[in-house]
Parts: C-alpha cells; structure tokens; sequence
C-alpha cells in the first residue's frame, strides 16, 4: 500500500503533524514494511509558485512553470491512500496550501462543460481507488470552524477517490503547537495563561480530548490502510 501524507501546516511538531502520526500508526499497523510505502511531505517545504490565470492547464493538463508541481502530481498518482492534513487559517487552508490546490486542480483534473448548465470534474490520473483522509486542526472551540477547510479539499480530490473511502476529522481547540502531545504540567501552564475559574477542570478536559483525538486519528488511518484497493 502506498500512502501519501500531505501536511499543511508550516510547523513541524505541531497538532496538525501529531495527528497525521497517529493516522499513519494506524495505516500501517504500527510498522512500515515491504508492503507498506511511505510518504510525508510538509507542502511549505516545496517549491510551488502562484497560479497566473492563464488556463493553458485546463486543456493540456500541463503547466508551464518550473517548480515542484509535476513531482508531487506523481505521487499524488502513485498513492493508494491520502491524506490531507491542514490547520485552520481564517476558517480555510492556509496560503501555501492554497496555492498548491490551485494549481493542482487543473493538472489533476479535466472539466467538461460543453452540456449548457452543467459542469463535470473527471481525473486525469490512473483510475483506481484511492482511499482519502481529511484533517482540519482550529484553535477555535467550534466544529463549523473546520467546514470549509473539509468540504474544500473534499471537492478537490473526489475525482480521484473513484469509489474509495472518504473519512474526515475535525479537531477543535488546539490554540497552542504541540497540544496534542503536552503533558498535564505543560497543559496546566497554558490553562493558566487562559485565566479560566476551575484551571483544573480545563486541563482534565484538554488532557481527555487529546486521548479523543489521538484515538480517533489512529482508527481513521486503520479505516484507511484496511479497505482494499482495486485498479479499474
């Protein structure tokens, strides 16, 4: 199984990078091996210059900037599995990643709108199913927060699902980098800095929450690593 894991977030060790982790522990049973290939990339490491607007990627599928671009499509290609992990930045991606998905989209996909009214997405990579996976991390206490960066990488890569799983997760108030992985000392110093009433109810909560969510990664990623793949 070939996994690729697109990391959004520009900080290494943050809450975004601890749960793509655990998704991955549970992807591949907790080993990597012969039958299970890996791949984590942090998108602000690559070179990925602005779309220009000028559309040619729309009718030959190629663009003609030089950058990293045409080698992240190959694995975008090559994988059976995906996941897309991203923070939350003004209740959507942020701007590095963005980006990517501009350009991707083109590259990727090819539209149809030649019936009046209509307009059809069909992929322009090997048709096979594709497990896929999609994180948003907020600092913010609400779900809602996380929507639009789901349901938006959730458009873009459901052509190349081709009928496998989708699985989202949304994690909400992970205001500080690294949460995830604080110990109750650590939690009870940022429950301090907050200057809530009851500190100690604050930290159970968050230390409870992070034990939800680690938990919830690694079974999204036991889901996404069990389900079999076929090749149409």
């Amino acid at each position: 199984m070939k996994i690729l894991v697109l990391v959004g977030s520009p900080r290494e060790g943050g809450n975004t990078e601890l749960l793509v982790d655990e998704v991955i522990k549970g992807s591949v049973n907790n080993e990597i091996n012969e039958d299970n290939e890996l791949e984590k990339i942090f998108i602000s490491n690559l070179n990925i210059l602005p779309c220009t607007g000028c559309m040619e990627c729309r009718q030959t599928g190629k663009c003609d900037q030089e950058d990293d671009l045409s080698q992240l499509l190959e694995r975008i290609n090559w994988s059976d599995v995906i996941i897309s992990a991203s923070p939350v930045y003004g209740n959507h991606l942020p701007g590095h990643f963005k980006v990517l998905f501009d350009r991707l989209v083109g590259v990727m996909h090819k539209i149809d709108n030649s019936v009046p009214g209509k307009l059809t997405t069909y992929s322009r990579l090997d048709k096979k199913k594709r497990n896929i996976g999609l994180i948003a991390v907020a600092g913010a206490p609400r779900e809602s927060s996380c929507d639009q960066v789901i349901g938006f990488m959730k458009r873009v890569f459901t052509p190349e699902s081709n009928g496998g799983l989708f699985l989202e997760m949304r994690a909400i108030g992970l205001s500080a980098k690294g949460q995830l992985a604080m110990a109750e000392d650590q939690l009870a110093e940022l429950a301090a800095k907050l200057k809530v009433p009851d500190k100690k109810q604050l930290v159970d909560k968050m230390l409870d929450r992070n034990k939800v969510y680690a938990q919830q990664a690694f079974e999204m990623g036991e889901h996404l690593g069990g389900a079999e793949q076929e090749t149409e």
